[in-house]
Protein backbone atom coordinates (compact mmCIF):
# COMPACT_ATOMS: atom_id res chain seq x y z
CA UNK A 1 0.00 0.00 0.00
CA UNK A 2 1.30 3.35 -1.26
CA UNK A 3 2.24 5.56 1.97
CA UNK A 4 0.41 8.33 3.47
CA UNK A 5 1.92 11.68 2.63
CA UNK A 6 2.21 12.43 6.81
CA UNK A 7 3.96 9.23 6.98
CA UNK A 8 7.22 10.51 7.64
CA UNK A 9 8.94 13.08 10.03
CA UNK A 10 6.51 16.10 9.46
CA UNK A 11 7.46 18.13 12.35
CA UNK A 12 11.03 17.73 13.25
CA UNK A 13 13.17 19.70 15.74
CA UNK A 14 16.89 18.53 15.79
CA UNK A 15 19.00 19.98 18.36
CA UNK A 16 22.37 20.51 17.64
CA UNK A 17 25.76 22.20 19.02
CA UNK A 18 29.03 23.10 18.23
CA UNK A 19 32.70 22.58 19.79
CA UNK A 20 35.28 25.58 19.48
CA UNK A 21 36.91 24.19 16.40
CA UNK A 22 33.93 23.93 14.27
CA UNK A 23 32.53 20.56 14.32
CA UNK A 24 29.28 19.50 14.54
CA UNK A 25 27.46 17.35 16.82
CA UNK A 26 23.89 15.91 17.17
CA UNK A 27 22.23 16.17 20.56
CA UNK A 28 18.74 15.04 19.76
CA UNK A 29 15.50 14.81 17.37
CA UNK A 30 12.05 15.83 19.29
CA UNK A 31 9.17 13.78 18.91
CA UNK A 32 7.13 16.19 19.92
CA UNK A 33 8.03 19.80 19.23
CA UNK A 34 7.79 22.66 21.62
CA UNK A 35 9.76 26.15 21.43
CA UNK A 36 6.47 27.15 19.05
CA UNK A 37 6.37 30.66 20.77
CA UNK A 38 9.65 31.26 21.06
CA UNK A 39 10.20 30.80 17.39
CA UNK A 40 7.52 33.16 16.73
CA UNK A 41 9.30 35.60 18.71
CA UNK A 42 12.94 35.02 17.36
CA UNK A 43 11.42 35.72 13.96
CA UNK A 44 9.84 39.04 14.38
CA UNK A 45 6.74 38.55 12.72
CA UNK A 46 3.24 37.43 13.41
CA UNK A 47 3.78 34.57 11.69
CA UNK A 48 5.66 31.35 13.24
CA UNK A 49 6.76 29.71 10.32
CA UNK A 50 6.82 26.47 11.66
CA UNK A 51 3.38 26.17 11.97
CA UNK A 52 3.08 28.12 8.98
CA UNK A 53 4.84 25.28 7.08
CA UNK A 54 2.98 22.41 8.68
CA UNK A 55 -0.07 23.85 7.91
CA UNK A 56 0.99 23.93 4.64
CA UNK A 57 1.81 20.29 4.43
CA UNK A 58 -1.98 19.74 5.78
CA UNK A 59 -3.50 21.38 3.07
CA UNK A 60 -1.86 19.01 0.69
CA UNK A 61 -3.36 16.66 2.00
CA UNK A 62 -6.94 17.27 2.97
CA UNK A 63 -8.75 20.62 2.32
CA UNK A 64 -10.52 22.39 4.18
CA UNK A 65 -8.01 21.08 6.75
CA UNK A 66 -9.96 19.59 9.70
CA UNK A 67 -7.57 18.83 12.92
CA UNK A 68 -8.11 16.36 16.04
CA UNK A 69 -6.33 17.27 18.63
CA UNK A 70 -5.52 14.80 21.53
CA UNK A 71 -4.87 15.58 24.58
CA UNK A 72 -5.15 14.56 28.45
CA UNK A 73 -7.58 15.87 30.89
CA UNK A 74 -5.46 17.39 33.06
CA UNK A 75 -3.50 19.55 30.29
CA UNK A 76 -6.80 20.73 29.13
CA UNK A 77 -7.54 21.40 32.35
CA UNK A 78 -4.25 23.40 33.03
CA UNK A 79 -4.85 24.93 29.85
CA UNK A 80 -8.01 27.44 31.04
CA UNK A 81 -5.67 29.60 32.60
CA UNK A 82 -2.90 28.92 30.60
CA UNK A 83 -4.24 28.73 26.59
CA UNK A 84 -2.66 25.80 24.58
CA UNK A 85 -0.67 27.68 22.16
CA UNK A 86 -0.68 25.15 19.30
CA UNK A 87 -4.54 24.46 20.47
CA UNK A 88 -4.91 28.98 20.07
CA UNK A 89 -3.14 29.16 16.59
CA UNK A 90 -4.94 26.63 14.95
CA UNK A 91 -8.21 27.96 16.22
CA UNK A 92 -7.74 31.21 14.78
CA UNK A 93 -6.38 29.70 11.45
CA UNK A 94 -9.63 26.96 11.02
CA UNK A 95 -12.54 28.37 13.55
CA UNK A 96 -13.90 25.49 15.89
CA UNK A 97 -15.63 23.61 13.69
CA UNK A 98 -12.54 22.33 11.72
CA UNK A 99 -10.66 21.96 15.16
CA UNK A 100 -11.50 18.89 17.35
CA UNK A 101 -10.52 18.53 20.94
CA UNK A 102 -10.66 14.96 21.68
CA UNK A 103 -10.01 14.81 25.66
CA UNK A 104 -8.96 11.07 27.33
CA UNK A 105 -8.98 10.65 31.24
CA UNK A 106 -5.41 8.52 30.61
CA UNK A 107 -3.56 6.29 28.15
CA UNK A 108 -4.12 2.99 29.98
CA UNK A 109 -5.54 0.60 27.27
CA UNK A 110 -9.00 0.43 28.24
CA UNK A 111 -9.06 4.39 27.97
CA UNK A 112 -7.66 4.01 24.54
CA UNK A 113 -9.66 1.42 23.36
CA UNK A 114 -13.01 2.52 24.37
CA UNK A 115 -12.35 6.11 22.62
CA UNK A 116 -11.01 4.54 19.65
CA UNK A 117 -13.93 2.21 19.13
CA UNK A 118 -16.16 5.79 19.08
CA UNK A 119 -14.19 7.80 17.37
CA UNK A 120 -12.46 5.70 14.63
CA UNK A 121 -14.39 6.38 11.52
CA UNK A 122 -14.61 10.29 12.67
CA UNK A 123 -10.76 10.34 13.04
CA UNK A 124 -10.02 9.42 9.59
CA UNK A 125 -11.63 12.92 8.01
CA UNK A 126 -8.34 15.36 8.65
CA UNK A 127 -5.43 15.15 10.80
CA UNK A 128 -4.23 13.95 14.04
CA UNK A 129 -1.88 15.84 16.33
CA UNK A 130 -1.19 14.47 19.38
CA UNK A 131 1.83 13.95 21.80
CA UNK A 132 1.18 10.65 22.90
CA UNK A 133 2.98 7.30 21.95
CA UNK A 134 0.48 5.24 23.34
CA UNK A 135 -2.18 6.85 20.84
CA UNK A 136 0.38 7.03 17.95
CA UNK A 137 1.08 3.34 18.71
CA UNK A 138 -2.59 1.83 18.72
CA UNK A 139 -3.46 4.24 15.47
CA UNK A 140 -0.42 2.39 13.58
CA UNK A 141 -1.65 -0.71 14.78
CA UNK A 142 -5.20 0.54 12.78
CA UNK A 143 -3.22 1.35 10.12
CA UNK A 144 -4.83 5.27 10.56
CA UNK A 145 -1.55 7.18 8.82
CA UNK A 146 -2.95 10.65 9.16
CA UNK A 147 -0.70 11.77 11.93
CA UNK A 148 1.74 14.14 12.41
CA UNK A 149 4.97 12.08 13.45
CA UNK A 150 3.44 8.76 13.40
CA UNK A 151 4.57 5.68 15.98
CA UNK A 152 7.21 4.59 13.70
CA UNK A 153 9.12 8.05 13.77
CA UNK A 154 8.11 9.02 17.43
CA UNK A 155 9.25 5.55 18.78
CA UNK A 156 12.87 6.17 17.17
CA UNK A 157 13.10 9.76 18.44
CA UNK A 158 12.53 9.22 21.78
CA UNK A 159 14.34 6.54 22.42
CA UNK A 160 17.96 8.60 23.22
CA UNK A 161 20.13 5.57 23.01
CA UNK A 162 19.35 4.65 19.89
CA UNK A 163 18.66 7.62 18.10
CA UNK A 164 22.42 8.66 19.18
CA UNK A 165 23.35 5.17 18.00
CA UNK A 166 21.66 5.16 15.03
CA UNK A 167 22.67 8.05 13.26
CA UNK A 168 26.65 7.50 13.24
CA UNK A 169 27.29 6.73 10.60
CA UNK A 170 27.01 10.19 8.27
CA UNK A 171 29.22 13.04 6.60
CA UNK A 172 27.56 16.18 8.59
CA UNK A 173 27.62 16.39 11.89
CA UNK A 174 29.05 13.88 14.49
CA UNK A 175 27.53 12.02 17.37
CA UNK A 176 29.04 11.82 21.16
CA UNK A 177 30.24 8.52 22.71
CA UNK A 178 26.83 6.97 23.72
CA UNK A 179 26.62 3.80 25.84
CA UNK A 180 23.24 2.80 27.78
CA UNK A 181 23.29 1.93 31.66
CA UNK A 182 21.31 0.52 34.55
CA UNK A 183 23.38 0.66 37.00
CA UNK A 184 26.38 2.83 38.47
CA UNK A 185 28.85 0.05 37.78
CA UNK A 186 28.36 0.06 33.99
CA UNK A 187 28.83 4.00 33.91
CA UNK A 188 31.99 3.75 36.02
CA UNK A 189 33.17 1.19 33.95
CA UNK A 190 32.85 3.14 30.12
CA UNK A 191 34.32 5.59 31.53
CA UNK A 192 37.11 4.31 32.75
CA UNK A 193 37.51 2.03 29.23
CA UNK A 194 36.70 4.41 27.44
CA UNK A 195 38.80 7.15 29.20
CA UNK A 196 35.81 10.14 29.78
CA UNK A 197 37.18 12.93 30.99
CA UNK A 198 33.41 14.73 31.61
CA UNK A 199 30.14 12.85 30.70
CA UNK A 200 26.27 13.84 30.85
CA UNK A 201 23.79 11.38 31.56
CA UNK A 202 20.14 11.70 30.48
CA UNK A 203 16.53 9.87 31.17
CA UNK A 204 16.97 7.08 27.93
CA UNK A 205 12.74 8.69 28.07
CA UNK A 206 13.61 11.85 29.17
CA UNK A 207 11.77 14.90 27.82
CA UNK A 208 12.49 18.85 27.84
CA UNK A 209 16.11 18.61 29.43
CA UNK A 210 15.00 17.27 32.67
CA UNK A 211 17.12 15.29 34.40
CA UNK A 212 20.03 15.79 32.25
CA UNK A 213 23.30 15.57 34.42
CA UNK A 214 26.51 16.55 33.95
CA UNK A 215 29.87 15.37 35.60
CA UNK A 216 33.22 15.42 35.72
CA UNK A 217 34.70 11.97 35.83
CA UNK A 218 36.90 12.38 38.99
CA UNK A 219 33.62 13.46 41.01
CA UNK A 220 30.62 11.02 40.05
CA UNK A 221 27.71 11.61 42.34
CA UNK A 222 25.94 8.87 40.68
CA UNK A 223 23.98 8.37 43.89
CA UNK A 224 21.66 10.99 43.23
CA UNK A 225 19.79 9.88 40.04
CA UNK A 226 16.92 7.90 40.28
CA UNK A 227 18.59 3.78 39.09
CA UNK A 228 14.81 2.49 38.18
CA UNK A 229 15.32 4.21 35.03
CA UNK A 230 17.35 3.33 32.38
CA UNK A 231 20.59 5.99 31.52
CA UNK A 232 22.17 7.04 28.49
CA UNK A 233 25.59 8.02 29.28
CA UNK A 234 27.50 10.39 26.48
CA UNK A 235 30.97 11.93 26.34
CA UNK A 236 30.62 15.70 26.91
CA UNK A 237 31.01 18.02 23.70
CA UNK A 238 32.98 20.89 24.27
CA UNK A 239 30.72 23.43 23.13
CA UNK A 240 31.19 26.85 21.93
CA UNK A 241 30.18 29.75 24.60
CA UNK A 242 28.00 32.88 23.60
CA UNK A 243 28.68 36.33 25.71
CA UNK A 244 29.90 33.83 28.08
CA UNK A 245 26.71 31.28 27.95
CA UNK A 246 26.12 27.96 26.60
CA UNK A 247 23.98 27.75 23.55
CA UNK A 248 22.70 25.18 21.24
CA UNK A 249 20.71 25.09 17.81
CA UNK A 250 16.98 23.97 17.52
CA UNK A 251 16.40 23.79 14.08
CA UNK A 252 12.72 22.73 12.40
CA UNK A 253 12.37 20.81 9.30
CA UNK A 254 8.75 20.40 8.09
CA UNK A 255 8.19 17.69 5.53
CA UNK A 256 12.62 17.17 5.01
CA UNK A 257 12.65 20.62 4.58
CA UNK A 258 14.61 23.20 6.89
CA UNK A 259 12.07 25.98 7.82
CA UNK A 260 14.27 27.73 10.31
CA UNK A 261 16.66 28.00 13.70
CA UNK A 262 17.62 29.52 16.61
CA UNK A 263 20.04 29.31 19.47
CA UNK A 264 18.83 28.11 22.82
CA UNK A 265 21.67 29.73 25.08
CA UNK A 266 21.88 29.75 29.41
CA UNK A 267 24.28 29.92 32.15
CA UNK A 268 23.52 26.41 32.57
CA UNK A 269 24.14 23.79 30.54
CA UNK A 270 20.83 22.77 30.15
CA UNK A 271 19.83 25.02 27.74
CA UNK A 272 16.48 23.95 27.38
CA UNK A 273 13.46 26.68 27.45
CA UNK A 274 11.51 24.82 29.19
CA UNK A 275 14.33 24.91 32.40
CA UNK A 276 15.06 28.02 31.95
CA UNK A 277 17.10 29.09 28.91
CA UNK A 278 16.60 31.79 26.65
CA UNK A 279 16.16 31.67 23.00
CA UNK A 280 17.80 34.27 19.96
CA UNK A 281 18.36 34.76 16.79
CA UNK A 282 20.72 32.70 15.03
CA UNK A 283 23.74 33.89 12.75
CA UNK A 284 23.04 33.61 8.72
CA UNK A 285 26.17 31.85 8.44
CA UNK A 286 25.11 28.83 11.34
CA UNK A 287 21.77 28.76 9.98
CA UNK A 288 23.08 27.30 6.56
CA UNK A 289 25.35 24.40 8.04
CA UNK A 290 21.89 24.20 10.55
CA UNK A 291 20.03 23.74 7.39
CA UNK A 292 22.22 21.11 5.96
CA UNK A 293 22.68 19.04 8.89
CA UNK A 294 19.06 19.06 9.83
CA UNK A 295 17.85 17.91 6.57
CA UNK A 296 20.28 15.44 6.46
CA UNK A 297 19.79 14.16 9.94
CA UNK A 298 15.55 13.82 8.70
CA UNK A 299 16.41 11.61 6.10
CA UNK A 300 18.75 8.92 8.34
CA UNK A 301 15.42 9.17 10.80
CA UNK A 302 13.25 8.79 7.70
CA UNK A 303 14.93 5.91 6.68
CA UNK A 304 15.17 4.32 9.81
CA UNK A 305 11.87 4.88 11.17
CA UNK A 306 10.73 2.89 8.20
CA UNK A 307 13.18 0.23 7.38
CA UNK A 308 11.69 -3.21 7.03
CA UNK A 309 12.96 -5.31 9.33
Amino acid sequence: MKNHPLQQYAFAAIDLTVTPQGDWYFIEANSWPGVLRETMEVAQTKLCRPLEQLFALMETVVSPVKIHYIESSKHLNNAIKNPIFIQNYYLNKLGKEHFVTHEIADTEPETLDTWFTKHKEHIRDGIILTRFIKVKELLHKHNILNVINPAPVSLLTINKFRISTELESNEYFSVPKTFLCTKPEEVERHVTLHNLNKIVLKPRYGQKGIGVTFMHANDLKLDTLDWQLEWVLQEQVETAMKNGKYWDIRANVINGTFTDSLLRTSDSRVVSITQGGEALPIPPNIQAIAKTASEACVRMINTLAYKKP
